[in-house]
């Protein structure tokens, strides 16, 4: 028996700028956004990601990201 559960369709998305920091993925400094997204099951989730498309290359050993709404 199998079960397909179909992913929820994302109802919202939204991009922010922030500074500039050092990718760990493309080994230097690049500028950053954040992409939010909402889903109706999940709610919202958060990525960080560098113009090169590198997901969380900004978090270095050592170091943790908290979230804050605007």
């Amino acid at each position: 028996m199998y079960v397909h559960i179909n992913a929820p369709p994302i109802i919202e998305t939204r991009e922010k700028q922030i500074e500039p920091r050092y990718c760990f993925n493309c080994r230097k400094i690049r500028a950053f956004k954040i992409i939010s997204s909402f889903a109706e099951w999940y709610g919202w989730s958060y990525e960080i990601v560098c113009e090169n498309g590198h997901v969380d290359g900004d978090v270095g050993f050592g170091r943790v990201r908290c979230w804050e709404d605007d």
